[in-house]
């Protein structure tokens, strides 16, 4: 089963968080594709730092549920903080984008992502790693998707981690 992830992170050395969370998901699942690293301004354009992202491709074979709980733990051992603002800065994120394709709405996961067709940071890096993404639900193709983006928060491509 193919899953896509979307890995952010805007506290203290994000590069070193977002490369550390790839090498763990790695030592786990086996990664099929990577993204360049991107950097943007805050989905809510206030002062907080950048957000550099990435998006990656994984074969996993944990049900969405369970990788969910597995991205969780994981967050927290990179360190994690649990921030009191919603959408307040972060450490470490990892979003579940696509899970094989599937469609989940329920209490802890909505899947795929609610609001990937909203955010510069996953589809563009998304595009680079499968020019042929279709969403499950809407049956949108990853370029009507990016032309519809109301705000690519400045996304630029950075060289690496």
């Amino acid at each position: 089963m193919s899953v896509i992830l979307g890995i952010g992170s805007n506290i203290g050395d994000s590069k070193t968080f977002i490369a550390k969370a790839i090498e763990l998901i790695n030592d786990k699942f086996v990664l099929l594709s990577e993204s360049s690293l991107y950097e943007t301004v805050s989905l809510l354009r206030d002062d907080q730092r950048n957000y550099y992202n990435k998006v990656i491709s994984i074969e996993c074979d944990l049900s969405p549920e369970k990788l969910l709980q597995f991205i969780k733990e994981l967050e927290v051992s990179i360190g994690r903080n649990k921030n009191p603002l919603y959408w307040g800065a972060r450490e470490i994120d990892i979003d579940i984008i696509d899970h094989n394709g599937i469609i989940i709405d329920c209490d802890i996961l909505t899947v795929p992502h609610k609001c990937m067709n909203e955010r510069s940071f996953v589809l563009i890096p998304l595009k680079e790693i499968d020019g042929d993404y279709i969403h499950p639900a809407t049956l949108e193709s990853i370029d009507s998707m990016i032309s519809q983006l109301k705000d690519d928060l400045n996304i630029k491509i950075i060289d690496s981690i």
